[in-house]
């Protein structure tokens, strides 16, 4: 959801000290979307875009990239029972559960304005007013993602949230254009994860990464659904895609920080929030070594180029199986290759608040 603005400050020895106190993340070796998902394509020969180097300056063409040790993920399977989630901020954007389908549509819906999702008891809220709760389904049939915004825990027992989203696995489909999500983007935010399972192993990271800018303008592209930003429109907009140029040497680098690097050249990533400059969502995990991983902070906004990922009309430019949901965003009014405008009514900026350690406030 919306973001806000601003730098966290964020001391190395106590990052190391508080992700030491952490606990592991579970590993997931299954599938999250089809291939030709968005989130899984390799971008490695995207044209640059023609606005590519105004995007990065708005961005912040010498600010470092940074880890977000923010997230965390629960792994379930089919003996963990659907609880009641009432939302109350947007649950006309909601998805009742327990499986894939409709919204919950306020008081007409099929639990009122609540959903029904395998939250486990164990489940760690993020810290900060974003509160997301991310819970993936391992079924021995459904395969689903659930994510929730402004989690809150009334009772130890008992769950609530602003809103909820849910997506298949197995499919491309994608909310109905201008819904929000428990992202600002109306994306997900489990698929665009640096999660320690997949940079330790032979297979690396696969897929695209999420990352967040300060400001971002009232548009979004494919396969963003929503936005939350201003009318300037050299500002990025939400789903814009960026890549580790080519050119980039990262022959120097390794395990974790290498494995990142090399993602970031071939998947990239992708614009879903509001928030610290080129601050990379990464799972909060006791066994990450944060002293190697924070290399990657030696790449700066300069680094990177924005890549055409839509068509002029604003289709994805690559084919995407069955791959749409609600109205497509309209051509862009300039003739570029950026169109498309979403409004559900949010427009609140997060504020980052605590998470383990300290971080400065989001504006």
């Amino acid at each position: 959801m919306g973001s806000g603005r601003g730098k966290r400050a964020v001391g190395v020895g106590l990052l190391v000290l508080l992700l030491g106190a952490a606990a592991p993340q579970p590993d997931y070796a299954g599938i999250v979307f089809p291939s030709d998902n968005p989130w899984n394509w390799d971008i490695s020969g995207f044209d640059v875009h023609p606005d590519s180097e105004t995007y990065i300056g708005k961005i912040g063409a010498d600010a470092p990239i940074r880890e977000d040790y923010s997230f965390y993920y629960s792994v379930v399977d089919d003996s963990v029972a659907d609880v009641d989630v009432p939302f109350n901020l947007y649950e006309d954007e909601s998805d009742p559960g327990p499986g894939f389908g409709s919204p919950v549509g306020g008081s007409t819906g099929i639990y009122g304005n609540k959903g029904r999702y395998p939250i486990p008891s164990t489940a760690q809220i993020e810290g900060g007013s974003d509160a997301h709760v991310l819970v993936v389904k391992n079924g021995a049939t459904l395969k689903l993602l659930y994510e929730t915004y402004k989690t809150t825990r009334p009772t130890p027992t008992t769950w609530a949230a602003g809103c909820g989203a849910i997506y298949d696995l197995n499919s491309n489909a994608v909310r109905p254009d201008g819904w929000t999500s428990a992202d600002a983007a109306g994306l997900p935010i489990f698929p665009g994860l640096i999660r320690y399972d997949q940079a330790t192993t032979l297979n690396g990271i696969n897929h695209a990464l999420r990352f967040t800018a300060s400001s971002t303008q009232n548009a979004h592209i494919y396969p963003a659904r929503h936005d939350a930003g201003d009318p300037d429109t050299n500002l990025p907009p939400m789903g814009l895609r960026v890549r580790l140029k080519a050119s980039k040497d990262i022959s120097g680098y390794t395990g974790t920080a290498l494995e990142v690097l090399k993602a970031l050249k071939k998947y990239g990533m992708i614009l879903a929030d509001n928030g610290s400059p080129w601050y990379i969502s990464t799972t909060n995990d006791s066994r990450w070594n944060v002293n190697e991983l924070k290399t990657i902070r030696d790449m700066k906004g300069s680094d990177f180029e924005v890549v055409v990922s839509v068509k002029p009309n604003g289709d994805p430019i690559l084919t995407v199986t069955s791959g749409g949901t609600g109205t497509p965003p309209p051509p862009p009014p300039t003739g570029t290759p950026f169109g498309g405008s979403g409004g559900c009514g949010l427009t609140g900026l997060e504020t980052a608040l605590l998470l383990l350690w300290i971080r400065s406030r989001r504006r």
